[in-house]
């Protein structure tokens, strides 16, 4: 055991690493997803919700990802961590938010099904490229 991060006040409900490795985000039924240095496990940010958050998942660049937080009220927060800072526009789908997709060469986040792609789809957040 190297180290335990400490802070959430309810269960852990997942744990995402980031691409370059350098963070780890857990999320939790407190409500809130923590940001922690992997290095040496100090706490680098607080990101709320609500209610609980169901998940956390990175954007795969390493350059400069993304990080998506989704709540237990269908919420879904897309989060920049250049500074742990809620991006302009906080995202709601159509049905129950569920884990999201990734398009490795596009940025910008839209609900499913806002861009032509199949209503199946609603569990899943599209990226297309605003240029």
């Amino acid at each position: 055991l190297q180290q335990t991060l400490r802070g959430h006040t309810h269960e852990i409900t997942e744990i995402a690493v980031a691409p370059s490795n350098e963070e780890v985000v857990s999320a939790s039924n407190d409500g809130s997803a923590r940001v922690w240095a992997m290095d040496d496990g100090r706490p680098l940010a607080v990101l709320l919700h609500r209610t609980s958050v169901n998940s956390v998942t990175f954007s795969p660049c390493v350059a400069r990802p993304w990080l998506v937080t989704t709540g237990q009220d269908a919420s879904v927060r897309l989060w920049t961590s250049e500074n742990w800072q809620l991006a302009p526009r906080m995202l709601r789908p159509p049905a129950a938010a569920a884990e999201p997709d990734w398009d490795l060469e596009n940025w910008q986040p839209i609900p499913a099904g806002a861009d032509g792609a199949e209503s199946g789809d609603r569990h899943l957040i599209h990226l297309v490229d605003p240029r």
